[in-house]
């Protein structure tokens, strides 16, 4: 392909930013696909596009033009989209430990030790999902689903007798927990 491009005149540093974008617009696929934080990829294609635009000049036909600009608008609303999405899953994350810090709060004076080991637990898987996020990767979904099974395990080992306000925290917990899975499941294409 390098030699086509040489041929119709696309000068070296031209097909430089054309591998560098394509380059990085599969990195921001793959991270699409694996549910991973695209941003960083998103950023560096549109710095790559906005590079290519420079090294093209004002000499571009204007279907090339129209091609770049239609390319920039795509970049930044899968930009704009991601960044939603990622605010969403942390405000859903930050709402999952404020809830288990108060139901850590609230169980503190339950005695039970299968009780004490499932808070722990589950405190423990949540500060895994917490670091996966913050990290940027991927939170494992294996992850996730085992938060939410050590949160059943300490509810099937409350049993109905808690009071009204803890079953809410449970509850709350176990929402906020859904739609953190939701969320992430939408940063997959």
């Amino acid at each position: 392909m390098t030699a086509e491009l040489t041929s119709i005149g696309v000068s070296a540093t031209v097909q430089a930013d054309l591998t560098v974008l394509n380059t990085d617009v599969a990195k921001v696929a793959a991270d699409l696909s694996a549910g991973v934080s695209a941003t960083a990829d998103v950023n560096a294609t549109i710095a790559a596009l906005k590079k290519l635009i420079a090294d093209l000049g004002s000499n571009t036909s204007s279907t090339v033009q129209m091609a770049l600009s239609d390319l920039q608008s795509a970049l930044n609303g899968v930009l704009q989209n991601v960044n939603q999405i990622n605010q969403a899953a942390n405000t859903y994350l930050a709402n999952a430990r404020a809830d288990a810090a108060a139901l850590t709060s609230a169980l503190s004076s339950i005695v039970n030790s299968t009780v004490q080991s499932d808070l722990s637990i589950l405190n423990a898987d949540l500060s895994r999902v917490a670091a996966e996020l913050a990290s940027g990767g991927q939170v494992v979904a294996n992850d996730l689903n085992t938060t939410i099974a050590a949160l059943n395990t300490l509810t099937a080992d409350l049993g109905s007798t808690v009071n009204s306000n803890i079953q809410g925290a449970l509850s709350q917990l176990n929402n906020d927990l859904l739609d953190l899975a939701l969320a992430l499941e939408a940063l997959k294409i």
